[in-house]
């Protein structure tokens, strides 16, 4: 073999080891980013699932219903809604929910709130991809569950408000007035599914919510290991 043909040999293999330098750089390079973009997103996710945390941690009653729940609140509404993620709530919403206000009646509300209900619950299933398990059920359900807590509490609110109606015209079709009315709760419980919708809207939801909070807090550790970029 003469010079030229080593020579224009050696360039070949100059110009083949140049390409897999390049691919193996661009590969790493790929690889970084996703790590990044992973990265980015955990901590995103986290990030949610600390606000929520950290408001249930400040106020204990979310997790329980209000005394006289047909008459006030039955949970803590405005706190729940008292973070970064779900402050928007606080701006559209009058009074949240009150029982004396049907959410219905105001529809700009009504769509800014199930927007943020179906934020919150494709955040959580996102989480299902993002973290490894157990700990990303744990984060997953912990969001979900918040987030059926407060859609609860808007059904609730609905059906009370329908409730409320049917009482006026039970009054007034028995010519029952101011004196003579009918108990308020006794009408709810032996006229109405109220003891039915609020096990559904309410009770269950608490009780999932109570259940997944003491998941979540113990997977917190493990979930912010997750949240570091990994060395290779």
């Amino acid at each position: 073999m003469v010079i030229s043909d080593w020579i224009t040999l050696l360039g070949i293999i100059l110009s083949l080891g140049t390409s897999a330098w390049s691919l193996w750089q661009t590969n790493r390079t790929l690889k970084q980013s996703n790590k990044l973009e992973l990265l980015e997103k955990r901590f995103n996710t986290f990030q949610l699932s600390e606000q929520l945390y950290e408001v249930i941690v400040a106020e204990k009653s979310i997790l329980k219903l209000n005394e006289n729940y047909q008459e006030v609140n039955p949970i803590n509404f405005r706190a729940m809604i008292n973070c970064t993620e779900l402050e928007s709530l606080r701006a559209v919403i009058p009074n949240p929910f009150d029982v004396y206000e049907n959410p219905l009646n105001y529809p700009e509300a009504q769509n800014v709130f199930l927007k943020k209900i179906s934020d919150l619950n494709s955040r959580a299933n996102l989480s299902n991809f993002l973290f490894d398990e157990p700990a990303s059920k744990a984060l997953s359900t912990f969001i979900k569950n918040y987030a059926d807590l407060l859609d609860g509490r808007r059904h609730y609110a609905i059906l009370l408000a329908q409730y409320r109606k049917e009482e006026d015209r039970y009054n007034r079709g028995h010519q029952l007035n101011f004196g003579n009315k009918i108990d308020h709760y006794e009408f709810l419980e032996k006229h109405t599914e109220e003891p039915k919708i609020r096990k559904l809207y309410l009770e269950e939801p608490i009780r999932n919510l109570q259940r997944s909070f003491d998941q979540y807090e113990k997977a917190r550790e493990s979930i912010k290991d997750q949240i570091k970029l990994p060395n290779k």
